[in-house]
């Protein structure tokens, strides 16, 4: 595995999508460059508090857009979320016990989820907002 640095093919043309994007891009690096690095257990548990917190708030984003445009997808999509936070929860809750410790096993699935996610599941809202020229639409949280 190595970093992941953004670039146009992780666009989907919705500039705050993509914006958010590219945030958790650079926690999913931040995590693995605290792994490589040998990073310390403080210092971890920060990167993955953020990871999830801003995971969190970027989903919530995203689902109130959704709702706001009656997505038909919409379920598959907030399934889709809800598995991931329960998965890195699940993988946070280990390491803070002690039972885990921070794994290259976690940063590729990490990894692998968020990058199959913006090119698929984010990619076909995304064409829903462009055929219905709503690209530049701005989420504000309520």
């Amino acid at each position: 595995m190595q970093r992941v640095e953004w670039s146009d093919k992780y666009s989907l043309g919705i500039e705050q999508i993509d914006e958010h994007h590219r945030r958790l891009l650079t926690l999913l690096n931040n995590t693995y460059d605290l792994f490589v690095g040998d990073g310390k257990q403080v210092a971890i548990e920060k990167v993955i508090d953020e990871l999830i917190n801003y995971a969190t708030y970027h989903f919530s984003s995203e689902e109130q857009l959704m709702s706001q445009i009656s997505y038909s997808q919409i379920e598959e999509h907030l399934k889709e979320h809800a598995d991931f936070i329960q998965q890195i929860k699940t993988h946070q809750q280990d390491f803070y016990s002690g039972r885990k410790t921070l794994s290259l096993e976690l940063i590729v699935f990490l990894q692998d989820w968020l990058l199959d996610h913006i090119f698929k599941i984010d990619k076909a809202l995304a064409e829903v907002l462009v055929e219905r020229n709503m690209q530049g639409v701005r989420i504000e949280l309520e």
